[in-house]
C-alpha cells in the first residue's frame, strides 16, 4: 500500500498475499495478523485471511477449528476501539457474517443472544452487531449475493423469527441517539438508520407500521447529517407494497399530533440555508408525502378496512394537511414556469377530489366525472402518484374522461429519457400494472396499446444501450490496474438499478401478455424479486390471453414488446433472463397459432433464444428454461419455416449439416409417450451444448463453500405404536 513502492515490487506482494489465501497457514495467519494490537493496515489483511478461510473452506475444516473461529470472531468484535476507522469495524464484521450464512439458524442457535449481549456493552459494540445484521440482509434480500437459495431461505426464516429483536435493537438505539442532546453518536445513528432501511422494505407489518417508529425518524430531520438517511426510511416506510389488511395500521399511524409533527419538521427544513444534502432530503420527503397520501387514498378506497376507530384520524382534516405539504415541497422544489394551474386546476383541488372520491366510496356515492378531467401536467411524480390514486379510487370509470391518453403522454411519458432507472422503475410498478389491470379490454386497443407502444419502445432501447455500455464497461475494468473506489460503489449502484428495472420490465410484459391483474400481482413479484420468500407457487400461466394476443397483432407494440421478451434472455440479468425464458413458448405458440410468423422472424426468434445460452447457460436454473424454451420453440416453428429454423441451427459451433437433419428426424419421430418432451430435450440439449458458457466472473472464481444444512421446521411424525393382540371379549373379561 505505499504509494513508493516500484510496481514490479507491488506485484510481488500481491501474488504473496494471494497464495497465502490459498495456503494451509491462512488460518493460523489471519488470527496472528489481526490481534488487536496490529497496526490497522496489517490487522485488515489478517481479516481479509479470516474471511476467505471461511468463504472457500469452511466445509473442509474440523469442528474445533469452526468453534475457534466463532469464538475468536466474537472476541474480536468485543475489543474493538473508538479508534477503529470505519472500514475496520467493517471488516472485523465480515468474517462473522460469513460464519453466520453457512452455520445460523440451525446450528448457530446463540446468534442473536450472543449479539444482545455484545451490544449491551456500549454503543461502539451496538454499531458492530447493527452492522452484521446489515451487511446479512444485503446478501440475504437487498443484493442476494447468497446464491444457495435453500440457505437464503433458511437465513430468512431466522431473520424473521429474530425480528423482535433486530427491531428492540434499532428502536432502542434510535431513541438513544434522538434523546441525546448532543446529537449522540451520529456514526452509530447512520448504522442504524441505514439498517432499518435495508429491514423496513420487507419487515413484517408489525414491526414496521406504528407510530412510535414515526416518532423517532421525525426528530432526526432536523439533524443535518442524519436527515437525508431518516428520510429515506419515511419513503421506504410509505412506499411498501402489500395486501389490503397490512396497509390498515397506517390509518392509525397518521393521528393529527404526528402529522403536525411532520408538519413542524417539514416547515423547519424549509427555512434552512440552502445545501445539497438539504435539497435531497426535501426530495425524499416529497416522494414520502406522495406515498403517505396514496397509501392513506387507498385504505380509504377499501371500506372493510376503515370502519370503526380506524375511521375516526385518519378521514378529512389529516389529509389536506399533507397534501397542503406536499404541495408546498413540490412548488419548492419545482423548476420555475412548471408547477401551476396551466389548466385551472391545482395540484391539491385534483388530490383533494381523488381523496373525496375514495371517501365517497364507502357510502356508495359516485361524485361526477367532471371534477377528475383537469388533469395537468405537473411535475413527474405527482403526475405518477394522482394517476395511481385516481386508477385505484375510480376504477373502469377513469378510462372513459376525455383526453386521457393526452394526459399520459404528456405527463408521466413525457422525457422519460430524463427519468431515473428508479423512478422509471416505480413507474413500471405501480402506474402502467394499475392501468393493464384496470383498463376495460374494448379500450386495450384505442387507448391502452398506443401509450404502451410509445413506453415498451422507449424501454427496449434504454435496456439494450445500458446493457451494452455496461458489459464494455466491464471489459475495459478487467483492462484497468487501479479503479476508485467511489467510482466502484456508483457503478455497483448503478449495474443493481440497471437489474431491477430489467426485471419490472420483463415482468411488465408477462403481465401484459398472460395476466390482466397487474395490480394483484405486485405483491407475489415482491417475493419473486427477493428470491427469499418461501411462498406458493402461482400456477404457470398456459397461454397467451385474448389482450395479450390483441397486443402482438398491433405492428407498433408487437415488435418492441417482442424486443423486450427475447432480448431480455440476452441480457445480463438472470432473474429477469428467466421470467422471459419462461414467457417465450407461449409467446412463440401464438404467434404461430396466429400466423403471425415469416420466415425472418422465426429465425430472429431461434437465434435470440441461443443467444441467451451465450449469457445466461452457466446458471443452472436459467439452462434448465432455456432447453424448454429452445425445445418448444423449435417443435412450433420448424414445420412452417424449415429452411429458416435450419440455417439458424446450422451456426451452432460443431454443427454440421448431418446433425442438423437428424435432430428434425429424432425429435418429430419420438412417439408420443409420457416422455417424449424429455427425450426431445435431450436431443436439443446434445446439439447446443457447445454454445452453453461458464462467465468471465466464473472462469477464475473460486466456489464458495455454502452447503445446505438440515432443514428448519421439519415435522416429525409420532412413532407409530405396535398393534395390540388380537384377543376376544371372553379373553378380556372372562374368568382367568
Amino acid at each position: 500500500m505505499s504509494p513508493t513502492l516500484p510496481p514490479a515490487e507491488r506485484q510481488r506482494i500481491y501474488e504473496l498475499c494471494e497464495r497465502l489465501k490459498e495456503s494451509p497457514l491462512a488460518l493460523q495467519c489471519g488470527v496472528y495478523l489481526s490481534a488487536s494490537e496490529r497496526p490497522d493496515l496489517v490487522r485488515y489483511m489478517g481479516l481479509q485471511l479470516l474471511e476467505t478461510t471461511i468463504t472457500f473452506h469452511w466445509n473442509e475444516l474440523p469442528v474445533q477449528d469452526k468453534v475457534f473461529l466463532k469464538d475468536y470472531c466474537l472476541q474480536l468484535m468485543t475489543s474493538v476501539t473508538a479508534a477503529a476507522p470505519a472500514h475496520m469495524r467493517d471488516a472485523l464484521c465480515r468474517p462473522l457474517v460469513e460464519m453466520v450464512k453457512r452455520e445460523w439458524p440451525q446450528q448457530y442457535a446463540e446468534f442473536v443472544p450472543d449479539m444482545s449481549r455484545l451490544a449491551a456493552r456500549g454503543p461502539l459494540h451496538t454499531e458492530l452487531v447493527l452492522r452484521v445484521f446489515l451487511r446479512l440482509a444485503e446478501d440475504v434480500a437487498t443484493f442476494q449475493t447468497l446464491e444457495a437459495p435453500t440457505r437464503r431461505r433458511d437465513i430468512y426464516r431466522g431473520l424473521v423469527a429474530s425480528m423482535d429483536a433486530v427491531f428492540g435493537l434499532l428502536t432502542g438505539t434510535l431513541t438513544s441517539c434522538a434523546a441525546a442532546p448532543d446529537g449522540g453518536d451520529e456514526a452509530l445513528a447512520q448504522v442504524c438508520l441505514a439498517t432499518l432501511a435495508c429491514y423496513l422494505e420487507w419487515a413484517a407489518v408489525q414491526h414496521v407500521m406504528g407510530d412510535a417508529l414515526l416518532l423517532l425518524l421525525l426528530p432526526l430531520l432536523r439533524r443535518p447529517r442524519l436527515q437525508q438517511t431518516a428520510a429515506e426510511c419515511l419513503t421506504v416506510l410509505f412506499s411498501r407494497h402489500g395486501r389490503a389488511e397490512d396497509r390498515e395500521p397506517l390509518l392509525v399511524v397518521f393521528r393529527p399530533s404526528v402529522v403536525a409533527l411532520l408538519d413542524e419538521q417539514v416547515a423547519w427544513c424549509c427555512d434552512q440555508p440552502p445545501s445539497d444534502a438539504l435539497l435531497a432530503t426535501l426530495r425524499l420527503l416529497a416522494q414520502a408525502l406522495a406515498g403517505a397520501v396514496s397509501q392513506l387514498t387507498y385504505c380509504w378506497g377499501r371500506p372493510e378496512l376503515t370502519a370503526g376507530e380506524p375511521r375516526r384520524t385518519a378521514d378529512p382534516e389529516v389529509l389536506s394537511l399533507l397534501v397542503s405539504l406536499l404541495s408546498t415541497l413540490s412548488a419548492l422544489l419545482a423548476e420555475p414556469g412548471r408547477l401551476g394551474a396551466q389548466e385551472g386546476v391545482t395540484l391539491a383541488e385534483l388530490l383533494s377530489a381523488s381523496s373525496e372520491r375514495t371517501a365517497d366510496a364507502s357510502d356508495g356515492r359516485r361524485p361526477p366525472l367532471e371534477r377528475m378531467q383537469g388533469f395537468i401536467s405537473h411535475l413527474y411524480e405527482m403526475a405518477h402518484t394522482l394517476l395511481v390514486n385516481a386508477c385505484t379510487a375510480l376504477g373502469h370509470q377513469l378510462f372513459t374522461l376525455p383526453r386521457l391518453g393526452d394526459f399520459i403522454t404528456g405527463s408521466v411519458l413525457h422525457n422519460l429519457e430524463h427519468l431515473s432507472d428508479h423512478r422509471m422503475r416505480v413507474q413500471l410498478r405501480g402506474l402502467w400494472r394499475a392501468l393493464i389491470g384496470r383498463c376495460p379490454a374494448e379500450l386495450h386497443g384505442p387507448l391502452l396499446h398506443p401509450l404502451l407502444a410509445s413506453l415498451m419502445t422507449h424501454l427496449a432501447e434504454r435496456l439494450d444501450v445500458r446493457w451494452t455500455q455496461l458489459q464494455r464497461l466491464e471489459l475495459d475494468a478487467q483492462t484497468e490496474s487501479e479503479r476508485d473506489d467511489d467510482e466502484d460503489t456508483e457503478a455497483v449502484v448503478a449495474e443493481q438499478l440497471l437489474r431491477q428495472l430489467t426485471r419490472e420490465t420483463a415482468q411488465l410484459a408477462a403481465v401484459l401478455l398472460t395476466s390482466a391483474a397487474g395490480v394483484a400481482s405486485a405483491v407475489e413479484d415482491d417475493a419473486m424479486e427477493e428470491g427469499v420468500l418461501p411462498a406458493v407457487q402461482q400456477p404457470t400461466k398456459t397461454a397467451v390471453t385474448a389482450q395479450g394476443l390483441a397486443a402482438l397483432r398491433n405492428p407498433s407494440l408487437a415488435r418492441p414488446l417482442l424486443t423486450i421478451v427475447f432480448r431480455a434472455i440476452g441480457w445480463g440479468d438472470s432473474v429477469a433472463a428467466l421470467k422471459a425464458t419462461e414467457l417465450s413458448p407461449l409467446v412463440v405458440r401464438a404467434l404461430v397459432e396466429a400466423q403471425l410468423v415469416d420466415d425472418g422472424a422465426a429465425s430472429q426468434l431461434l437465434y435470440w433464444l441461443l443467444h441467451g445460452l451465450e449469457v445466461q447457460g452457466h446458471h443452472q436454473a436459467n439452462l434448465t428454461s432455456l432447453v424448454s424454451a429452445i425445445t418448444a420453440a423449435y417443435v412450433c416453428l420448424r414445420p412452417g419455416h424449415a429452411s429458416a429454423v435450419d440455417q439458424v441451427i446450422s451456426q451452432i459451433p460443431e454443427v454440421n449439416a448431418e446433425m442438423v437433419e437428424k435432430l428434425q428426424e429424432k425429435v418429430f419421430n419420438i412417439p408420443k409417450i409420457s416422455k417424449s418432451d424429455k427425450l426431445k430435450k435431450e436431443e436439443i440439449r446434445r446439439l447446443i451444448k457447445p454454445l452453453v458458457s461458464r462467465s468471465m466472473s466464473q472462469l477464475f472464481q473460486k466456489k464458495a463453500s455454502i452447503r445446505d444444512l438440515v432443514p428448519m421446521g421439519r415435522e416429525t411424525r409420532p412413532p407409530r405404536l405396535p398393534q395390540p393382540d388380537v384377543v376376544s371379549l371372553a379373553d378380556l373379561f372372562g374368568d382367568t
